[in-house]
């Protein structure tokens, strides 16, 4: 049997090789609605304008089905048509909005809960609002009562936050200005040239790469086990190929996609490397 290699996802160039261009019959196409569906809506309707700011653009019952649809986004309530007919078009026309459903009853059943899809089995994980102060907004949930799943000073990941709704539905709290952190530090670092990779190397392999390594190649050049991948930009992938045992160099592979073409490098570090 055959040992299983380090689980990794889509490299950069599978994920874009992997997607099409868009039909141009979809191009009108929007992401209009997510539902969710709700225990009691008093409590989620309270939660969702209240706490979060947004307003409900429509409600819809369906008595011989026993349920009632809310719909909630950020928009001004001044701007909701007043005639019923147009209201529905311009409620169905609005980008990101959440789709409350509530079926009639669950609110008096004690038993009756809903799956948030974040434990097993694991499906739907959460919905996320922009905010322009992410300490702030949180600061003001906290006072509010919010239930918290994560903090903004809480794990690797500093800045974001996760709160929930009364049903326990995730919702993510994060300022747009602040997301290329997350990306960057695993993925870019920061110039297009092929130098730029081997930071990306500790210390420590570059001391023991026979730990590393699947067997030796000329020159004393062990190829390692797996690629260490860095993505400089959308045209740019950098792979750390082996290490130079004696030497200390690094073979480094530069793939440019948008041109199509590979080169393979040997770049000697510039300074004692660490990884993070």
């Amino acid at each position: 049997m055959s040992e299983q290699g380090e689980l990794s996802g889509l490299a950069d160039e599978e994920a874009y090789s992997a997607c099409s261009d868009p039909d141009p019959s979809t191009k009108d196409f929007l992401m209009q609605q997510t539902m969710l569906r709700v225990k009691d809506p008093k409590k989620s309707l309270d939660f969702y304008t209240r706490i979060l700011g947004m307003t409900l653009l429509q409600k819809y019952d369906f008595p011989s089905m026993k349920f009632s649809l809310y719909f909630l986004a950020y928009e001004d309530k001044n701007d909701i048509p007043k005639d019923n007919n147009e209201r529905i078009a311009w409620t169905f026309s609005r980008k990101a909005t959440v789709e409350l459903t509530h079926n009639w009853g669950t609110e008096n059943d004690e038993k009756q809960a809903y799956h948030n899809g974040n434990s097993d089995p694991r499906g739907f994980g959460h919905i996320g609002i922009a905010v322009p102060d992410v300490n702030k907004a949180c600061k003001r949930f906290e006072e509010l009562g919010v239930k918290f799943v994560k903090k903004p000073d809480d794990g690797k990941m500093k800045g974001l936050a996760f709160i929930q709704d009364p049903d326990g539905y995730w919702i993510e709290i994060l300022n747009p200005n602040h997301m290329s952190r997350f990306r960057y530090r695993r993925d870019d670092v920061g110039a297009p040239n092929a130098r730029a990779v081997v930071a990306r190397v500790t210390s420590v392999l570059a001391a023991t790469p026979e730990r590393h390594g699947r067997r030796r190649g000329g020159g004393g050049v062990v190829l390692l086990q797996r690629s260490y991948r860095c993505s400089i930009n959308i045209s740019w992938l950098f792979w750390l190929q082996g290490v130079n045992i004696s030497e200390r160099y690094y073979m480094v592979e530069c793939v440019n996609l948008s041109l199509k073409q590979k080169s393979l490098s040997m770049i000697p570090p510039q300074r004692p490397l660490q990884c993070y």
